[in-house]
């Protein structure tokens, strides 16, 4: 990659080598395309109305000074507008820092694989990669959407991330951290373990946000690559406050908060850390037909918690509310596992399917213990 600077425009991927600019022949990336005079006025005006600062905040203008070259990505302003408006005030420090020198390449390559896009965070030498089969330049607001759902995936792990050079260890998100060994750790710690970014938990928080992003920007979504992981995601937002999940996965601090939070509803701290481990094993980031059985094995686990948190609300109106979302996601997760492209076997939707008519039946006898039960009102302390 050299000194090559990339600049994405009007929906194409430039290359910048000194006073040349140039476009790669899809077909022999050695082969440089002739650029028209016309389309070079208007590629050189564009990157001239970047000189000037095109962000809300000080901070983020800033950096784009120290940075110039993030300013050479069409829609990059409305991207990291919308992502510091997400991420908390307070845990900002690695969005902030590894923006400032940040280096974003753009790689197009042939593929009739309409799924064969792909994303990398390299928190090594701080680079995000961008793969794009030239097939989708074909249909312009596909292309720009999977570019942009790209690139926003791609950094908020890198907002999640911090490396240590010297020790060449990186931090990033919620990746496990044993309960045992780390249960005095706090947010202050820096002996926590190296881990993998791309673990099933860690990819599923990042895609949490970069619905909330995509959401927020306006953009529609044509895929999910993280469905699953998603929906698992969503499950932990719902049962303990987002405070700590936001704070281990921006901090880089593991799951130590996230399994404190879950021993507040169930005091089994061998629970949590299980459920840890099945979501943060390398091995099945991607819940597919070979390997549905660890998501069965968390669903299980999920539920456990889910039916100590309707044991503990205080009236019909608030179990009926949980359970509802509960249902909602069992639902989701049947959808998903009917998708063909999913390929997974009728047996997972039938496990599903038992795992809701079991659940309702205890939580229906939940419900009637509240209807038998003169519950006072709760009063404000």
């Amino acid at each position: 990659m050299g000194s090559m600077e990339y600049i994405y425009y009007n929906n194409t991927v430039y290359h910048q080598s000194g006073k040349s600019y140039y476009k790669f022949d899809i077909l022999n990336q050695t082969k440089a395309l002739k650029i028209e005079k016309e389309e070079k006025r208007d590629l050189v005006k564009f990157i001239e109305s970047r000189n000037q600062d095109i962000f809300k905040s000080n901070r983020l203008n800033k950096i784009g000074r120290l940075n110039p070259a993030l300013k050479r990505i069409e829609g990059i302003e409305n991207i990291l507008n919308a992502m510091e408006m997400i991420i908390p005030e307070k845990l900002r420090g690695n969005f902030y820092r590894n923006l400032e020198t940040v280096k974003i390449y753009f790689i197009e390559y042939y593929s009739e694989d309409e799924r064969n896009v792909q994303g990398t965070y390299r928190s090594s030498d701080n680079s995000i990669l961008i793969y794009t089969p030239e097939y989708l330049k074909g249909c312009e607001s596909d292309y720009k959407t999977i570019i942009i759902t790209t690139l926003v995936h791609e950094l908020y792990h890198l907002s999640s991330s911090k490396y240590d050079k010297e020790n060449r260890i990186q931090k990033s998100g919620v990746e496990y951290c044993n309960y045992f060994q780390e249960k005095d750790v706090t947010e202050h710690d820096e002996k926590l373990e190296s881990k993998p970014i791309n673990t099933p938990l860690n990819e599923g928080i990042t895609t949490f946000f970069e619905q909330a992003t995509l959401a927020l920007l306006g953009e529609k979504s044509i895929g999910i690559s993280y469905w699953v992981n998603l929906a698992i995601t969503m499950q932990l937002f719902i049962l303990i406050d987002k405070t700590a999940i936001e704070k281990s996965y921006f901090k880089g601090l593991g799951t130590f908060l996230i399994q404190k939070d879950l021993n507040k509803i169930i005091n089994d701290p061998c629970k949590a850390e299980y459920l840890m481990y099945i979501l943060n094993d390398v091995s099945i980031k991607d819940y597919c037909a070979n390997n549905y059985y660890p998501v069965l094995k968390a669903e299980n686990i999920l539920i456990d918690y889910f039916e100590a948190t309707i044991n503990n609300l205080i009236n019909n109106h608030q179990i009926e509310e949980a359970f509802g979302t509960y249902l909602a996601l069992i639902e989701h997760y049947r959808i998903i596992f009917n998708d063909k492209e999913f390929k997974i076997a009728k047996v997972i939707n039938d496990n599903f399917k038992n795992i809701e008519i079991t659940n309702r039946n205890k939580l229906d006898s939940i419900k009637k213990q509240f209807a038998n039960i003169n519950i006072p009102r709760r009063t404000r302390q």
